[in-house]
């Protein structure tokens, strides 16, 4: 596997991205992310995989907030699994912390291409963790 430190950089800064955006509801900015042809598979969290940068943005906002991310959701520990020159495959967890304090957590899988406009996401898969969290203590 060789890659430029710029390709990584710029991959590094679409999965921040993503966050803010969401955290933001910057829904508009979903093209700096997310290839035309996107997939992003959610069907572990038990919704419908999103398919298409339209259908994306159309149900990214619903999605987002009936699963309460809009509070903290953060992308980190992100590595480069292989890439070529126009195509990487890259892991990452996901922490999303709600309102109600509940902690979330997974891994996103994601196998971004190489387009005019720059590395985006072409297939994101969400794979949730589940991880029991004791009561606060009161």
């Amino acid at each position: 596997m060789n890659f430029s430190p710029a390709d990584a950089l710029e991959i590094y800064n679409v999965l921040g991205k993503y966050g803010n955006l969401i955290d933001f509801e910057e829904w508009h900015r979903i093209p700096e992310v997310f290839a035309p042809d996107a997939i992003f598979d959610v069907t572990a969290t038990g919704y419908p995989a999103m398919i298409g940068l339209a259908e994306i943005m159309e149900k990214m906002p619903r999605f987002a907030g009936e699963a309460r991310y809009f509070h903290l959701h953060m992308t980190t520990s992100p590595v480069i699994e292989s890439m070529s020159a126009d195509a990487a495959h890259v892991r990452s967890r996901v922490l999303a912390i709600h309102l109600d304090r509940c902690v979330d957590s997974g891994v996103y899988d994601d196998h971004f291409v190489r387009s005019p406009a720059g590395w985006r996401i072409e297939r994101r898969t969400t794979i949730p963790m589940k991880v029991p969290v004791p009561a606060p203590v009161t």
